[in-house]
């Protein structure tokens, strides 16, 4: 019996897109934003929020969480913009 009164009891999962929250001045990630330096591409995750942010080419530029900005900003080729 489910406590919750979900009839069928699945879990339900989302992905969220960092990149589609970019324009919300009230977000946690508005004015969060980092520039890729290296030369490919670069995938991390954020140490906070455990989000995948994905830098697909030079010069990339991504909006991130406010909670994530101090673990991104510990990696050599991302820059935090002002």
């Amino acid at each position: 019996m489910p406590c919750c009164g979900n009839s069928n009891g699945a879990a339900r999962s989302f992905t969220i897109n960092p990149r589609m929250h970019s324009s919300h001045s009230g977000s946690k990630i508005a004015g969060n934003v980092f520039e890729y330096l290296g030369q490919t591409g670069l995938t991390t995750v954020g140490g906070f929020t455990g989000r995948t942010y994905v830098f697909g080419s030079p010069g990339a530029k991504l909006s991130v969480d406010l909670r994530d900005a101090a673990s991104l900003a510990a990696i050599p080729l991302l820059r935090q913009l002002r």
